[in-house]
């Protein structure tokens, strides 16, 4: 089913090989000069947050806002379902599903 829906999300262009990659392994953990904003976010996923902004054009600016909206990026890490929540602000509109699950991994890699 993996492959599958590789294949047809390459196929549709709403994938790429890094953004496949990131999805499967969170990137390479490099130091990030970043500091966490918050108690509650554990470092692993704030440093993911800081490489996937650096991933390509999309996330542009993700880190940034989730410094500056604790209570959007909260609710989503406190949901039971966070696959089901709309994405803080202009990230619910601006990536696509696939890029959706790869924020979420970020801050749930548990779904």
């Amino acid at each position: 089913a993996v492959v599958s829906t590789q294949s047809t999300g390459k196929n549709q262009g709403n994938m790429n090989d890094d953004e496949w990659r990131f999805l499967l392994t969170g990137g390479v953990g490099l130091d990030n000069p970043n500091p966490n904003p918050y108690t509650w976010l554990p470092s692993k996923a704030w440093d993911e947050f800081t490489r996937l902004t650096e991933l390509n054009t999309s996330f542009k600016g993700l880190r940034q806002h989730v410094a500056a909206n604790e209570a959007g990026w909260k609710k989503l890490y406190d949901s039971t379902e966070p696959l089901d929540e709309t994405l803080p602000d202009k990230w619910e509109t601006s990536v696509t599903q696939f890029q959706k699950m790869m924020i979420i991994r970020c801050l749930r890699p548990d779904k």
